[in-house]
């Protein structure tokens, strides 16, 4: 089909290897200049955003959870890692939690409407978000082909304290909002899962299938 690419991406677990086969995409490696002048870029409206979560299967396949979303003109998905669930309940915001709730991932667009994209905007943003919170690390957050600044920052949440990594990433269709919070002591198993729902995030200019195909080592 013309103007349609399928990306092929390998996830190791254990033993068993699965091939992520994600349909519609437009797979282009981006230079590192190109991520710099991500970081300058100033959105003045929030796109359209709508989700859902899907179940794909079949024969040869594994039974595979994945929100797939839509912002603006471009679609989108992420796998939902094992032992999370995922909602869509709330406009404009989609909510990746674990089975015990110990763990909570969550994507939306940022509402960050006239700042620029880089550390110290982010830094401001999230202490007038958190008053009181204490900012631990800074770092970078990729997603796709996109990337920007995130920061891990302890707060409290009546009267229980919280550890959260908040990240924006700017696109050419607005700013994305990744977070993952969690107890301190739960935030090593929740960073393992944020880090796959970032890893499997794609965007395309048509909707995204996901599909993962087995393989077994030799035993």
């Amino acid at each position: 089909m013309p103007g349609h690419k399928t990306l092929c991406l390998i996830l190791t677990c254990g033993f068993q290897t699965c091939l992520l086969l994600l349909a519609g995409l437009t797979a282009r490696a981006e230079a590192t200049s190109e991520s710099d002048e991500q970081a300058n870029v100033a959105i003045t409206n929030k796109p359209s955003f709508t989700a859902s979560v899907r179940e794909t299967s079949g024969q040869g396949y594994i039974t595979t959870r994945a929100v797939q979303f839509s912002i603006g003109s471009k679609r989108a998905a992420f796998v939902v890692p094992d032992d999370f669930r995922a909602s869509t309940s709330a406009p404009d915001k989609v909510t990746v939690y674990s089975d015990d709730y110990l763990s909570i991932i969550t994507f939306q667009m940022a509402d960050i409407k006239g700042r620029s994209m880089d550390a110290d905007s982010l830094r401001l943003w999230i202490l007038e978000r958190y008053p009181g919170a204490e900012i631990q690390d800074e770092l970078t957050l990729s997603a796709g082909n996109y990337s920007g600044p995130a920061c891990d920052l302890v707060h409290v949440v009546d009267g229980v304290k919280r550890k959260t990594r908040i990240g924006i990433i700017p696109t050419e269709n607005g700013i994305l909002e990744f977070s993952l919070t969690s107890s301190p002591e739960q935030f090593p198993k929740g960073e393992l899962a944020f880090r796959s729902v970032l890893g499997s995030f794609r965007t395309g200019e048509s909707e995204v299938t996901v599909r993962i195909v087995r393989m077994y080592g030799p035993s």
